[in-house]
């Protein structure tokens, strides 16, 4: 496995691209408005390693919502890649771990959540892709403007 990604959770994606990007030098990637009650942009950094920044959606009940309200912004999940995920998570179940959510339903991403009251206080998102990093960009969409303007939506109700 390796690492594939840092999610940091955040109010105001606009804002935290502020930081994340402009400040720091993140390099925008790939944006996604509305997949599964979140809104969420990646951003490359020196030698591979992303940060992705996740926003709740429309969703007055989504969990990343409540996530916010109940810990405020900050780290929400690492990802690491694996080329076996049912393997993975079978492997991690055998060792105690409670799996939370598994999702198969999407050829190219599937992913499954490792409690944090098994990890030592971390989500950690274990995920397999048939598509390379630069494949996975173009998949979940490259076009930052249409993602900013959703989440701003959202901030606006």
């Amino acid at each position: 496995m390796k690492v594939d990604h840092v999610a940091i959770a955040v109010w105001d994606l606009g804002r935290a691209l502020d930081l994340w990007q402009k400040l720091l030098g993140g390099r925008f990637k790939q944006g996604v408005a509305n997949l599964r009650g979140v809104t969420a942009v990646q951003l490359d950094y020196a030698a591979g390693s992303r940060i992705e920044l996740i926003t709740p959606s429309a969703d007055p009940h989504g969990f990343l919502k409540d996530f916010l309200h109940k810990r405020g912004e900050g780290m929400h999940h690492v990802t690491f890649i694996t080329m076996d995920l049912h393997g993975a998570v079978g492997n991690l179940k055998r060792a105690g771990y409670r799996v939370v959510s598994e999702d198969y339903s999407d050829p190219h991403w599937s992913e499954a959540f490792l409690s944090p009251s098994s990890t030592h206080g971390v989500l950690i998102q274990i995920a397999q892709s048939d598509l390379s990093q630069g494949q996975q960009d173009t998949y979940f969409g490259t076009d930052l403007h249409r993602v900013l303007e959703a989440a701003r939506r959202v901030r606006d109700l």
